[in-house]
C-alpha cells in the first residue's frame, strides 16, 4: 500500500492552509493510518491528505463530495468541501459536530438504524431508477472467484463450501431474471462510521464512487455493521433499517439473490487468519446466506 507519512501529510496540510489564510494548527484525528490517507483537525475544519500517487482519487472524492453536498442540504446532508488543493492533495471540509453512528450504536442508541436508513434512502433517491434485474454480472463475478480459487491466485477459506454456495446462487438465476429492481449511484463504503448525527441533521461523508450499482449493496454493509457492532435486538434493528430505507420496488427474489451475493463477497474477502471483526463479519454473512426472507 502506497501511503503518506504523518510528517509529510502535516507539511502539505500546513502549506495548503497557509495559502488560504486558514489556521495551520493541526491535530491528528487518529493515530492509525486511514486507508492511504492522513486525517487532521485544523480549527473548524477536517483536513484529509492523500499521497501523490493517489492524486486522481483525491480529486475524484473532492468533486463527488461537492456534487452530492449541493444536492443534499436538508435533514440528510453532506458537508461541502471548503477547498481542495490539487497540487498538495489536500481536501478541507467543515468539521461536523456530533458523533458518528458507529459510536452511537455501540452506546445503545436504538435510533441509529432509522438514521442510517433515512440518510441512505435520500442519497440513493438522487439517482435511483426502476429497471429489470439481469444476473449475468453477478454470476460472471462469482465464476471468476471460483476460477481464482481453483488456480490458487486467490485464497478463499473453506473453498469447497464456497463453491457449493456459488452453485446455489447460480441456480437462482431463472427466478430473478427480469424481476423488478432499482439502480443508483452508490456510496460503496457505506458504514456507520461514515454517517454523523448532530442532533438535527444526519451527515454523510467520504465520497468517491460515481458509478451506478446495486443500491442494496450499501444497505447490506450498513446491516452488517449493525450486526457486528451491536449487542441489542439485531432483528429489530434490521427491521428499522429496512423500514427507514423504504425500498418497495425490488422483488423479494432479487433481494435474496443479492443478499447471498453480498454474503459471498464477505466470504471471499475473509483472510485465512481473520481479525476478530473480520471473523464476526464472516459469521454473520454465513448466517445470512441461509436466511429467508432476506434481511435487506
Amino acid at each position: 500500500m502506497i501511503a503518506i507519512s504523518r510528517s509529510q501529510a502535516q507539511t502539505r496540510a500546513r502549506q495548503a492552509l497557509k495559502a488560504r489564510d486558514e489556521d495551520p494548527g493541526l491535530i491528528p484525528v487518529t493515530t492509525q493510518q486511514l486507508d492511504k490517507t492522513q486525517l487532521f483537525r485544523a480549527g473548524g475544519l477536517v483536513v484529509k491528505v492523500w499521497p501523490e500517487a493517489e492524486a486522481e482519487r483525491a480529486a475524484k472524492q473532492a468533486d463527488r463530495q461537492a456534487q452530492v453536498a449541493a444536492q443534499m442540504q436538508g435533514h440528510c446532508a453532506v458537508p461541502a468541501p471548503k477547498f481542495f488543493d490539487v497540487e498538495r492533495g489536500v481536501l478541507a471540509m467543515p468539521a461536523v459536530a456530533g458523533q458518528d453512528l458507529k459510536a452511537l450504536w455501540q452506546q445503545g442508541d436504538t435510533e441509529v438504524p432509522r438514521h442510517a436508513g433515512r440518510w441512505l434512502a435520500e442519497f440513493h433517491a438522487l439517482t435511483a431508477h426502476e429497471t429489470q434485474f439481469w444476473p449475468r454480472g453477478q454470476l460472471n463475478w462469482l465464476a471468476g472467484l471460483v476460477k481464482a480459487g481453483q488456480s490458487g491466485t486467490r485464497e478463499i477459506i473453506e473453498f469447497g463450501a464456497f463453491c457449493q454456495a456459488v452453485e446455489q446462487v447460480t441456480a437462482m438465476r431463472g427466478k430473478v431474471r427480469g424481476k423488478a429492481c432499482r439502480k443508483a449511484i452508490t456510496h460503496r463504503d457505506m458504514t456507520l462510521s461514515n454517517l454523523i448525527w448532530d442532533g438535527q441533521v444526519i451527515w454523510g461523508i467520504d465520497f468517491e464512487n460515481d458509478k451506478e450499482d446495486e443500491p442494496l449493496r450499501d444497505l447490506f454493509t450498513l446491516a452488517l455493521d449493525l450486526a457486528v457492532l451491536g449487542d441489542g435486538d439485531i432483528a429489530q434493528a434490521l427491521a428499522d433499517l429496512r423500514a427507514a430505507y423504504g425500498d418497495t420496488v425490488t422483488a423479494p427474489e432479487v433481494r435474496l439473490f443479492l443478499q447471498r451475493c453480498f454474503c459471498l463477497w464477505v466470504w471471499a474477502n475473509t483472510p485465512n487468519a481473520p481479525s476478530q471483526r473480520q471473523l464476526q463479519r464472516f459469521e454473520w454473512a454465513e448466517r445470512w446466506f441461509h436466511t429467508e426472507p432476506p434481511v435487506i
